[in-house]
């Protein structure tokens, strides 16, 4: 069998782990698995109830022993609005494709 490789365009992290976040600064994430992350590119940064808080830039990241493990920058906030319209639109998605 071949190795089990995840590409993401959202940065999924537990609630805890937002706490503080501010616009430009840096912080580390960890994530179990194999994943593959665009560089210097606008993702969308998720709790764990999939509500979202901004976008963010992946400024690098590594994986190994079944984790990985990088640095990101929050690089734009988003307001109530503009959460809410992306979690009903994302919610949508998820019921529709199953995932």
């Amino acid at each position: 069998m071949g190795e089990n490789i995840e590409f993401n365009w959202i940065l999924k992290l537990k609630n805890k782990d937002l706490e503080g976040l501010t616009l430009g600064e840096t912080k580390d994430f960890s994530k179990n698995g194999k994943r593959v992350y665009p560089l210097d590119y606008p993702i969308l940064l998720a709790d764990e109830n999939w509500h979202f808080h901004g976008y963010i830039q992946i400024n690098n990241y590594q994986s190994f022993g079944g984790k990985t493990e990088g640095k990101y920058s929050l690089i734009r906030e988003l307001d109530e609005s503009e959460e809410k319209a992306l979690f009903g639109i994302y919610r949508d998605l998820r019921k529709k494709y199953d995932f």
